[in-house]
């Protein structure tokens, strides 16, 4: 799958890279389950670290190898369609024009059934096309990130192979920092985790398992020189020939985060925190791994508030150099990483938006002349947004467009 590709090396010899995109047609109940795309299409812009095409696009029920999935709801065509412009895509493709009628992809369907009448489906794409056409004036706008979130196949082939708790997969975790940066309306480029970081303010290091001698260097000298890090729990626990380094962990990130880790505790249900070291809500609490941390030169941020461990530090922060790095010792439910990513934006005095709802986002393209503001309703309920002093309602899908003159 695109998850365990090695996306930066196969696209860096090609001119664009490209992506086919099947977000879910049914959202999941669950309000900790994160279903959006954006991550994968983070990833394709960040794979060559600029805009992308995308060569396949949701049409219909999927069905070919698998049994048939729900039809798409109305809006999620267009909506769908929207957000990958919004995330950096200059050609959108979709796939495909008519159902096939013949062979083993003859139930993918495409946005005319067999039947060759046009319909709902159709109707929406001729809508996205209307829309697509008045958009000209995004023709050579980017998408500028002051967030970068480190990707690495290795780690996500190494953590497949051994997994380490149920629950515990890497392009989650991948997938649930960009929603929570996301959903503060910022901008995330997932780029290699041996790429320069500069220009960035703040970056995320999830699940580092298998240690990037270049990446501890390139992320020291960040911090060193005024940057936010965020490393995650299951950092530095082997070397390059896989196996395990004789420290303590997080090993060779230890001098950055400024702690290490006494034991872990892979976690089969969520430990409630105690978080003074966070502005932030009630309900924060640590998920599928949980290490038991001794700060060392680090300020304790969170303390474990239940288990054998209960007041145990969870996450830790650190100063180093004129930069700051963050130990999070857990994956953690979402309002703990919304509340770190605000913590986390805040020692960089970086905007954000506050107060937007659960599934939607808000992610921008821009030029020297104009700035484009792309707010999305990924979800099945009408939501209701407060932008520039005002508010707005989206409905299911709905994506908003806002033009601003810079």
């Amino acid at each position: 799958g695109l998850h365990t590709m090695d996306v930066h090396k196969l696209c860096a010899h090609l001119d664009v890279a490209a992506y086919d995109k099947y977000p879910e047609t049914r959202l999941p109940a669950d309000p900790e389950a994160v279903y959006t795309t954006a991550a994968a299409l983070d990833l394709m812009r960040g794979a060559k670290r600029q805009n992308f095409w995308l060569m396949e696009q949701l049409s219909g029920p999927k069905g070919a190898w698998c049994p048939i999935t729900p039809t798409t709801r109305p809006g999620m065509i267009e909506g769908y369609g929207l957000q990958t412009i919004a995330h950096g895509a200059d050609l959108l493709l979709q796939f495909r024009w008519r159902s096939a009628v013949k062979g083993a992809e003859m139930f993918w369907h495409g946005l005319i059934d067999q039947s060759g009448v046009p319909g709902r489906r159709f109707s929406e794409f001729a809508r996205l096309c209307a829309r697509v056409k008045a958009l000209d004036w995004l023709e050579d706008t980017t998408v500028c990130s002051s967030v970068a979130i480190l990707y690495g196949a290795e780690q996500a082939m190494a953590l497949q192979i051994q997994p380490q708790t149920p629950g515990f997969e890497y392009w989650q975790q991948i997938r649930r920092w960009q929603a929570a940066f996301g959903g503060l309306g910022v901008n995330t480029d997932l780029i290699a985790e041996d790429a320069p970081l500069a220009g960035y303010g703040v970056v995320v290091v999830p699940c580092h398992f298998v240690v990037n001698p270049v990446t501890v260097h390139n992320l020291t000298e960040f911090a060193q020189n005024g940057g936010t890090v965020l490393v995650t729990a299951r950092s530095g626990v082997k070397d390059e020939t896989n196996g395990c380094i004789m420290e303590p962990l997080p090993t060779a990130f230890a001098a950055l985060c400024g702690c290490t880790v006494s034991e872990y505790d892979p976690t089969d249900r969520p430990v409630p925190l105690a978080a003074p070291g966070l502005d932030a809500e009630a309900g924060l609490s640590a998920t599928l791994w949980c290490d038991l941390l001794q700060p060392g030169a680090a300020e304790p941020l969170a303390f474990y508030a239940a288990e054998y461990y209960r007041g145990t530090p969870a996450i830790c922060k650190n100063r180093y150099g004129r930069g700051m790095v963050y130990y999070v010792g857990t994956c953690g439910n979402r309002p703990l990483l919304r509340a770190l990513a605000v913590s986390a934006l805040n020692s960089r005095d970086l905007p954000f938006l506050p107060g937007l709802p659960e599934g939607v986002q808000v992610t921008t393209r821009q030029n020297a002349r104009v700035c484009a503001r792309f707010t999305f309703n990924e979800s099945e309920n009408a939501q209701t947004v407060r932008l520039d002093g005002r508010e707005q309602t989206l409905a299911p899908f709905e994506m908003r467009i806002d033009r601003k003159e810079r």
